[in-house]
C-alpha cells in the first residue's frame, strides 16, 4: 500500500461522516493491519481481535452522523478500538486485567528480525529476553507503540490516556532504562542498541 499522509487521513474521516462507504473503505484499507496488530499485542485470542476490529469499523460507518471532528485519525481509531477490545476481553473472562502485568503471546517474527536474532548466541539470547520480559504491561505497550508503530509522544499520551506528552516522554525514556539495567545486569555482552527496535518489539510480548 503507498504511503499516506495524516492530511489525507482526515479528508477519508471528513468523508466518513458525510457517509462515504468509498472513505471507510480507505480506512479500513490503511488501518485494519495496524490495529490488527496492535490488538494481537493486547489480547491473545487472534479470533476476537478479528471480530471485534470487524464489528468496530461496522460500527463507525454505522454512526458516522454523530462522529465527532478529530486532529488525529489514527490516534482515535487506537483509542476506540483498544476499549472496546479490552472490554470485551474482559467480559469473556479469558484473562486478566491489562494492568495486573499479564503476559500475551509472542508477535510473529519477521524475516529480517529472524536474521538479527540469529546472531544471537543462547546467552545473549536469554538475556534479552529475560530483558523485555522485566518490562510491565505498560511499558511494552508504550515501548511497541514507539518503535514498532512510530508513534509519537503526543499520539502515546492520547492512546494511552496520559494527561500530558511529557508522561509518555518519561515512560518511553524509563522503559529504555530499565531495558539497558536489565540486560546489564544479565551480563549480556550485547548493547540495546545493536538491535533495531523491530527486533526488539515481538519480545516485549512474550
Amino acid at each position: 500500500m503507498p504511503p499516506h499522509t495524516h492530511q489525507q487521513d482526515l479528508s477519508h474521516w471528513q468523508q466518513l461522516q458525510q457517509g462515504s462507504p468509498q472513505a471507510l473503505a480507505a480506512l479500513y484499507d490503511i488501518f485494519f493491519p495496524q490495529l490488527f496488530r496492535y490488538g494481537s499485542q493486547l489480547v491473545p485470542d487472534r479470533a476476537l481481535v478479528q471480530d471485534t476490529l470487524q464489528d468496530f469499523f461496522v460500527e463507525l460507518y454505522a454512526r458516522h452522523s454523530s462522529l465527532s471532528d478529530v486532529r488525529q485519525v489514527r490516534s482515535y481509531l487506537y483509542v476506540a478500538f483498544r476499549r472496546k477490545l479490552l472490554r470485551l476481553h474482559l467480559k469473556q473472562q479469558r484473562f486478566t486485567p491489562y494492568d495486573s502485568g499479564s503476559a500475551t503471546e509472542a508477535h510473529t517474527l519477521s524475516y529480517e528480525q529472524k536474521l538479527v536474532l540469529d546472531e544471537l548466541g543462547e546467552t545473549q539470547r536469554a538475556s534479552l529476553t529475560k530483558a523485555l520480559n522485566s518490562l510491565s504491561s505498560r511499558q511494552k505497550e508504550a515501548v511497541f507503540l514507539r518503535f514498532y508503530e512510530e508513534m509519537d509522544y503526543d499520539e502515546i499520551a492520547t492512546v494511552l490516556d496520559l494527561k500530558e506528552v511529557k508522561y509518555a516522554r518519561t515512560l518511553i525514556y524509563r522503559s529504555i532504562a530499565s531495558l539497558r539495567e536489565a540486560m546489564e545486569s544479565h551480563k549480556a555482552s550485547l548493547t540495546l542498541y545493536s538491535l533495531s527496535p523491530l527486533a526488539l518489539i515481538p519480545f516485549c510480548f512474550k
